[in-house]
């Protein structure tokens, strides 16, 4: 445990103190303004954008930058700051599927490589308002719910929480 806390925290460090800084990209402008439009017209079930609806992508992502919008106001550190949830939840996922699969030496070192990938940070992560945070984390959440299947019936374990990271997925 004191080591996925150790990757947790650095984590998450990185991200409170970068996520404030920069403007949005092209993207981010986008799903940021969705955000906004679908909370200021109260369209929470079909959002939109400049008064277009805005199907081209599952609103779950905008709901949750909106509930971040609404207590935080309109700050890029508060549509930023739900891919930081979802990049932590990135990061336990993928430690625990290290620590089943090999030991946690090596879930701590794939989390260690990973946190020094700027791509993954700056294009899918922690800096980033598009859908890419949630999307990784809804496949790493299907491996790890895969894996908890498989040790199920290796180990005869009588509790499996496979189907409901699947289903999370």
């Amino acid at each position: 445990w004191v080591l996925r806390s150790l990757v947790l925290m650095s984590v998450a460090i990185f991200g409170l103190v970068t996520m404030g800084d920069g403007e949005f990209g092209n993207d981010e402008c986008l799903y940021a303004t969705a955000t906004r439009d679908m909370v200021d017209t109260n369209t929470w079930l079909f959002p939109q954008f400049h008064g277009i609806p805005f199907m081209d992508k599952p609103p779950l992502q905008l709901w949750i930058m909106g509930g971040a919008y609404l207590l935080g106001g309109d700050r890029l550190i508060t549509f930023r700051f739900p891919a930081l949830l979802w990049t932590l939840g990135i990061y336990l996922l993928l430690y625990e599927i290290g620590r089943r699969l090999f030991q946690a030496d090596v879930a701590f070192l794939g989390c260690l490589v990973l946190v020094t990938l700027s791509d993954f940070h700056f294009s899918h992560g922690i800096l980033n308002v598009t859908m890419e945070p949630p999307l990784v984390f809804a496949w790493m959440a299907v491996l790890y719910g895969f894996l908890e299947l498989i040790s199920y019936e290796k180990e005869g374990s009588t509790k499996n929480h496979g189907g409901v990271w699947i289903i999370l997925g």
